[in-house]
């Protein structure tokens, strides 16, 4: 305060508060002289100036602190602070750096928001997103993961965006049980052609080539239309053939050449050969298929398996009636080393002469390991969007 001469005004209401009535002033000027009390006045106007200033400097000093933070994302001390004005301080914050595509800034705020017991759930989506732009993809499945299973727990469809985000993920974290984990909620919540050509491509990989199951996931990939290459065609004809459905043959034979897929390009003279193979197989099972001794001949071998093959054969071509009465026989006589497989494939039949509720409740008692159960699943899901 050197150099300036404060008012005394401030200083003589501070002194007469301090000192209380007028009298106690009068006996201060009496006992010390009227320079010693107008001395006192001045030292109290020049304390409480120094004090105003002092604030006035601890403001400007939030204000830039504040501003300061803005700029570079530094923290507000939650121990100087009411939680509720530091959880809105650190959302505004985490939408802010997401704004300026500031995505680990972002997550930090969000962070902190989440951890100190804020609940927007906008906050976790905005978490999540902002460790998917920031590439950051170990973090972001685990938080689109909790997206999507509290998505779940609420009654709600996950955002397919997420969904999609968690299996990019996932593919790019080599991560291939997370990624199925991840396509039959896409199926289940967003079901599309892709995501269930995808689903069926990995459960494929997962059973290998010459699982005994390979022909029912083809049908599952033929009645969800994702059969997407002329491969697809070319493989479920050679199944269908090899089990004596031959009429699943020749529909998978005469979707690839109308899809064009069929035909063309350097292996058409093997797709016409198949072609061939193919129209050749079908009409002696329509023969064979249309003689009386034939159903009592398979019924005499008891084979409950080939019962039930045959008997979605003529499902397949029409036969709806006779060839689930043949295929509930085969179920009634046994089938000792694959009863899963064969309840699988009556459900596939009930499904094709459209009984859907009796296919439904029949895929939900399929259990056990070895992928019927697995397929079954999948037929159930597939069951209730048709």
């Amino acid at each position: 305060m050197s150099g300036t001469t404060a008012s005394p005004l401030p200083g003589t209401i501070v002194c007469a508060l301090l000192l209380g009535r007028r009298k106690s002033f009068d006996v201060l000027v009496r006992f010390k002289g009227y320079g010693a009390a107008q001395m006192l006045c001045r030292w109290f106007s020049g304390l409480l100036w120094m004090l105003i200033a002092g604030a006035m400097v601890t403001a400007t000093s939030a204000v830039a602190n504040t501003t300061g933070r803005l700029g570079n994302g530094r923290q507000l001390d939650s121990s100087q602070t009411p939680t509720s004005e530091s959880l809105a301080h650190y959302k505004q914050m985490a939408q802010l750096s997401m704004q300026r595509e500031n995505y680990d800034q972002a997550a930090d705020w969000a962070n902190r928001y989440l951890k100190d017991g804020g609940g927007d759930v906008e906050m976790r989506a905005l978490l999540a997103t902002s460790y998917y732009l920031g590439k950051s993809f170990e973090n972001a499945a685990r938080a689109l993961q909790m997206e999507v299973l509290a998505s779940e727990r609420s009654g709600q469809a996950p955002s397919e965006v997420h969904l999609q985000w968690l299996l990019d993920c996932y593919e790019r974290l080599g991560d291939s049980n997370g990624a199925l984990w991840v396509l039959e909620r896409l199926v289940i919540h967003h079901p599309k052609k892709s995501y269930w050509a995808g689903l069926l491509t990995l459960w494929q990989k997962r059973l290998g080539p010459d699982h005994r199951l390979t022909l029912d996931f083809m049908r599952l990939r033929e009645a969800t239309g994702s059969m997407t290459s002329a491969d697809d065609y070319v493989q479920m004809a050679n199944l269908a053939l090899r089990a004596g459905s031959a009429i699943e043959a020749k529909k998978a034979v005469e979707e690839g050449f109308s899809a064009r897929l069929l035909g063309v390009g350097v292996a058409a003279e093997s797709h016409r050969l198949l072609r061939e193979r193919v129209l050749r197989q079908y009409a002696e099972e329509r023969v064979l298929l249309s003689q009386p001794e034939w159903e009592v001949n398979a019924i005499a071998t008891k084979n409950g398996m080939m019962l039930v093959n045959s008997g979605l054969a003529l499902v397949m071509q029409g036969a709806h009636a006779k060839g689930l009465a043949l295929m509930e026989q085969g179920i009634r006589i046994g089938v000792p080393n694959a009863p899963q497989d064969a309840k699988l494939r009556l459900a596939i039949g009930y499904l094709s002469a459209g009984q859907r509720a009796r296919a439904i409740d029949l895929l939900r008692t399929i259990t056990g390991r070895g992928g019927a159960a697995d397929l079954a699943r999948l037929w159930e899901w597939y069951a209730r969007q048709s």
